[in-house]
């Protein structure tokens, strides 16, 4: 059987991923699987029409398709989301169709769902037959079971594919039509912030009549345009920047030094257009970038608001992955605004309006699943043995007391340990268990006076 391995890392060959997919070939060799890196060569790709137009034939002549990458910020790398972005652009979508697909995806666990997800909807929206995922911690592969799991993962969708067992699609086919955004003309109300706009320009009209009217909702704005901005290329997961937060691309062009002076404002705008299922691989791009940083936060405690043209409505995933990602980054959500609103500058002006509230109050809205989950799976990561590759991630940890594991928690472990003693005695535990509700909130009475509400 012909399996056709899409490689989405930048590191090619080298890639932790790619160590899977070579065990794979070892130890299945009954089965053909033809390796095309998607991710590393990407700018010869761009430039290559005849090298797109062979991995279409290539697709075409292949029982399954396989998908292979590791994350970066939530998602496939920018190289991946660029191919997929070229698959369009040069028409060899069709080759897909019904083709049974797979993903394998390594990672530390951080959001793998949303970008399983992305690579699921675009899949399916080539036609393709989604038959299974299988999401590695990085090191799985070389732990007791692990090559027993893989093995399972692949004979299972081999014989999926051998049977010819169709799978209904699982995400919504995208139904969307632009509608033209013209402003009202009514004079925005004007809040005193300076506020950063990281934006696309000339990527479509509304998002940048959006801009401009947001823009206007502030006495000083700073923009950020990914269009103009000189961008030396993708990250290229070679982690130099674990060690002290310098980058390959250090003075080499103009994205570091952008996330740099959007610490000086007081609030940040990311503005989108949406392409396929996220934004352009242009903002992948600079959000790949972000990773200079590596797991700590960039603008930790910045308001951060969304500006999105496109159907922000039928794509929950790329909310969960904007929440999530700048929410586990310390960061204040301030909201969404979309060309979808009937009324887009009354979407704009709540959108300032919040940004402004948490710019100038400092609230800080308590945090959800995505970002807490998030904060610790860096933290028992790092704790856990990526320090040594990431030892800035351990100092910044430390400092700022992210190591705020459970059993640090002396106080608590005592009462609860006091607690199952006493429940043991069966009539203090009736009388607890009796009583539960209300001893449930004796700590509350100190803030809360015990009326009577209501009717």
């Amino acid at each position: 059987m012909n399996i056709l391995v899409f490689g989405g890392s930048p590191k090619g060959e080298t890639s932790v991923t790619m160590q899977y997919v070579k065990w794979l070939c070892q130890n299945f060799p009954e089965h053909n699987l033809i390796v095309v890196q998607a991710a590393q060569p990407i700018r010869e790709l761009e430039q290559d029409t005849a090298a797109i137009a062979k991995i279409g034939a290539k697709v075409q002549a292949a029982d399954g398709i396989l998908w292979a990458f590791p994350l970066y910020v939530a998602m496939p790398h920018a190289g991946l989301k660029r191919f997929v972005e070229l698959i369009s652009e040069r028409q060899i979508g069709d080759a897909f169709r019904g083709k049974h697909c797979a993903i394998l995806t390594t990672s530390i666990h951080f959001l793998d769902h949303t970008a399983i997800e992305y690579m699921r909807g675009i899949s399916e929206d080539l036609g393709v037959v989604m038959d299974e995922v299988f999401s590695a911690e990085m090191q799985d592969l070389t732990r007791p079971g692990g090559t027993k799991q893989l093995g399972q993962f692949f004979r299972k969708w081999i014989s999926r594919i051998q049977s010819g067992s169709i799978s209904g699609r699982r995400t919504a086919p995208i139904r969307y039509e632009s509608k033209p955004y013209t402003p009202t003309g009514q004079k925005p109300r004007v809040n005193p912030i300076k506020v950063g706009i990281v934006t696309q320009s000339g990527v479509s009209a509304n998002l940048d009549g959006m801009v401009g009217q947001i823009a206007g909702h502030f006495t000083k704005t700073e923009i950020y345009d990914l269009s103009t901005m000189h961008i030396a290329g993708n990250c290229t997961g070679c982690l130099r920047c674990g060690y002290d937060n310098t980058c390959l691309y250090e003075g080499k062009d103009e994205v570091i030094g952008a996330y740099r002076s959007l610490r000086e404002c007081d609030a940040i705008l990311f503005c989108g257009f949406v392409v396929d299922r996220y934004f352009s691989a242009r903002w992948k791009t600079f959000v790949d970038r972000m990773f200079f940083n590596t797991h700590t936060p960039v603008l930790p405690g910045k308001p951060i608001g969304f500006v999105v043209s496109g159907p922000l409505r039928q794509l929950d995933n790329l909310r969960s992955i904007l929440e999530g990602v700048y929410g586990a980054m310390q960061m204040r959500l301030a909201g969404f605004a979309t060309d979808e609103d009937e009324d887009i500058d009354g979407g704009i002006a709540a959108l300032a309006e919040s940004l402004y509230f948490l710019a100038e109050s400092g609230y800080n809205p308590p945090q959800q699943f995505p970002a807490i989950c998030g904060r610790k799976v860096f933290r028992d990561e790092v704790f856990g043995g990526l320090c040594g590759v990431f030892p800035a991630d351990h100092r910044y940890y430390k400092k700022h007391g992210w190591y705020n594991f459970p059993q640090k928690r002396i106080g608590a472990r005592l009462g609860g340990f006091l607690m199952r003693s006493a429940m043991r005695i069966p009539a203090i535990r009736k009388n607890m268990q009796d009583n539960m509700k209300s001893n449930m909130i004796l700590s509350y009475r100190k803030v809360v006076k015990q009326e009577t509400i209501g009717e």
